[in-house]
């Protein structure tokens, strides 16, 4: 059966909670779903990217400070943050991929899920960086070495967005994902 790989992060830093861990969960028992959550390191998030089966992938992690999902347009071979995995390591600036192009597009239609989440008057926009730290080294992962459309989705704090409505977002974006990729239209 065909499936849509789907990943969240654990906590990480001073992130005692990422919403990305508890929506993955709630669709680990789903049959067209493969939910992996993944610890915030760039080296086990890479290896997910290259492992993890479906017909396309859908990646999720924390941005703390915003305030509404944002849809990464694209992801930058370049690894940089002030603060380290949670296997210690810190990045100041090295590519992801050597031979790599300096940023990758998703092939997902952005624009459309952009279309459905404002609809359902969930706050959504389209963003051109996702960040420099393990997000975007999945992201950039997997649009580098993988053939399946790949699509990163950044959700805010649980306290600059409920729970609720981050369920709704994702419920959303799979039925997206459902229509355009696994139906047999």
């Amino acid at each position: 059966m065909d499936k849509i790989a789907l990943t969240g992060f654990t906590a990480f830093s001073t992130h005692s909670l990422n919403p990305t861990e508890i929506l993955v969960n709630k669709y680990k028992d789903i049959s067209d779903i493969n939910a992996e959550v993944v610890p915030v390191s760039y080296s086990k998030s890479a290896e997910c990217a290259n492992r993890i089966e479906g017909k396309v992938l859908l990646m999720m992690g924390l941005s703390a400070g915003r305030k509404e999902i944002s849809l990464e347009k694209f992801a930058w071979n370049e690894r940089k943050a002030s603060i380290p995995d949670n296997d210690g390591v810190i990045y100041k600036g090295d590519k992801i991929e050597e031979d790599g192009e300096e940023r990758l597009e998703t092939e997902i239609d952005i624009v459309e899920i952009e279309r459905r989440l404002k609809e359902e008057g969930i706050p959504v926009y389209i963003s051109t960086d996702p960040g420099r730290y393990v997000c975007n080294n999945i992201y950039y992962t997997a649009l580098y070495s993988r053939k399946e459309p790949s699509l990163f989705v950044h959700f805010p704090e649980t306290r600059d967005m409920s729970e609720e409505m981050e369920e709704k977002a994702l419920e959303i974006i799979i039925g997206y994902l459902r229509e355009t990729y696994l139906s047999d239209r």
